[in-house]
């Protein structure tokens, strides 16, 4: 689970045109931070959270060392997801200070990031120069310090404006350049195409070729890691527990995979599934009851409808029927979903309850890992003999309103024990990992 407080909200420096913020964005252009409610909230969190936006570091200076440091008093380290672009060496000091594990959002250098708008091509610049410079004096110190955990890891959006085929070049000499400093993580995005997305798209060949290229280069980095390959590999064999939320089987109205606080205290949702502006909250009602994991008590509902939907939906009606990747995939992120009348031949809003719109990229990234594995003798679940038997059992449990993972699924069906299922509401324990590298979610973070 990630849990996110947004001091600031939505409010950012910048105004990236693809960002899925936008919408909620010029609803509330300004969001005033509520220090009271937002400090209550925190220091009642049931999980470790971090700072995310809009943009974070908006908050006034003593504010944002304020929350640090009830962070740090309660788990004994921190997190920030940042564009970066307005980090002192004021700010580095904080976060060596409270144990900060530090995300930035970049798309590249120079020109490859101007889909990070400021304004002006000159103030876009200028911006990405200093998001360039806190990298590399956070990948110097965390270098000299042996301090992994400071970061910082990257998420990077791709796009025509960083990775098509006359810019890729550049794209290649800048990672290979971040490997020689030290970075260690990247975590590529793939772009939700909706809002104002669409003149930064790249085809699904197109996006194929780039993540083929990228695993390619992942094998001759020291340092640096591709965070996406490893997931794939996870993914086919069986486990889930350490992979984002774009892989958790959620939608935008029973996430699991994303809780958070705004600016008010007030609970908060993911807002990539819902495209009008608003952050909705999980509706009540039957399925798998929780309690929000940070802030007020506030009790939801875990469903399943989109997944259920999509497995019986035939794929060229938007659905995952047939497909030997559901499992794995379940359709993938809610916010990437195809267009609601792409089926048609019209290009409109993104519609949360189909497959992703990345369907055939994400197909030949999990063939391509499929393949590699088989070749080194693993059997990954795509290939299993009871591979529909194990789909089967989700799909009930799923049905039932009761929550599974393909983890779970996996030990029932090995130790032939279904009888040892957890009971009707009780929540499974879905470990969170060591809570040493910064994992990031979409454009959001989750410490695992």
């Amino acid at each position: 689970m990630s849990t996110e407080v947004l001091p600031v909200g939505v409010t950012c420096n910048l105004r990236c045109d693809y960002c899925y913020e936008q919408p909620e964005r010029e609803k509330q252009t300004v969001s005033k931070y509520n220090r009271k409610a937002v400090l209550e909230g925190v220091k009642s969190a049931q999980h470790f959270w971090q700072l995310f936006g809009g943009e974070p570091l908006l908050l006034r200076f003593e504010h944002l060392e304020e929350l640090l440091k009830a962070g740090y008093d309660r788990w004994g380290y921190t997190g920030i997801q940042t564009n970066g672009t307005l980090i002192t060496p004021k700010h580095i000091e904080l976060f060596l200070k409270y144990k900060t594990q530090v995300g930035i959002s970049i798309d590249g250098s120079g020109e490859l990031n101007d889909s990070r708008w400021a304004g002006t091509l000159e103030a876009t610049r200028k911006a990405t120069l200093r998001s360039e410079w806190a990298i590399e004096e956070i990948a110097r110190i965390a270098r000299e310090t042996n301090n992994r955990n400071i970061g910082p890891t990257l998420i990077v959006t791709l796009h025509s404006g960083n990775v098509s085929t006359t810019k890729f070049p550049k794209f290649e000499q800048w990672i290979r350049y971040l490997d020689n400093i030290g970075c260690r993580f990247i975590y590529f995005h793939f772009l939700e195409m909706d809002y104002a997305a669409s003149k930064w798209a790249l085809s699904d060949d197109d996006l194929t070729r780039v993540m083929i290229k990228l695993r390619s280069i992942s094998q001759e980095l020291k340092t640096l890691k591709f965070m996406n390959f490893d997931e794939l590999e996870n993914l086919l064999k069986g486990n889930t527990e350490k992979t984002m939320c774009v892989w958790r089987a959620c939608d935008p109205w029973s996430t699991s995979a994303v809780q958070g606080l705004n600016n008010e205290g007030e609970p908060n949702n993911c807002t990539r599934g819902t495209k009008d502006g608003t952050s909705w909250l999980p509706a009540e009602g039957s399925g798998q009851s929780s309690i929000w994991g940070i802030g007020p008590n506030f009790t939801t509902n875990r469903f399943h409808e989109r997944q259920l939907a999509l497995y019986v939906t035939p794929e060229e009606h938007g659905g995952c029927k047939g497909c030997r990747f559901w499992l794995m995939c379940t359709g993938y992120c809610p916010g990437t979903g195809i267009e609601v009348d792409a089926i048609r031949g019209n290009k409109e809003k993104s519609e949360w309850r189909t497959k992703s719109s990345h369907c055939r990229s994400l197909k030949s990234q999990f063939i391509e890992i499929e393949t590699k594995l088989i070749s080194q003798g693993y059997t990954p679940v795509s290939q299993r003999d009871d591979r529909v038997e194990l789909e089967t059992f989700i799909y009930e449990q799923w049905a039932q309103g009761k929550e599974c993972t393909l983890d779970y699924a996996l030990s029932v069906r090995d130790n032939k024990n279904a009888s040892s299922y957890y009971k009707d509401n009780e929540q499974p324990n879905i470990p969170h990992g060591d809570h040493t590298d910064i994992t990031p979610h979409g454009d959001h973070t989750d410490a695992v």
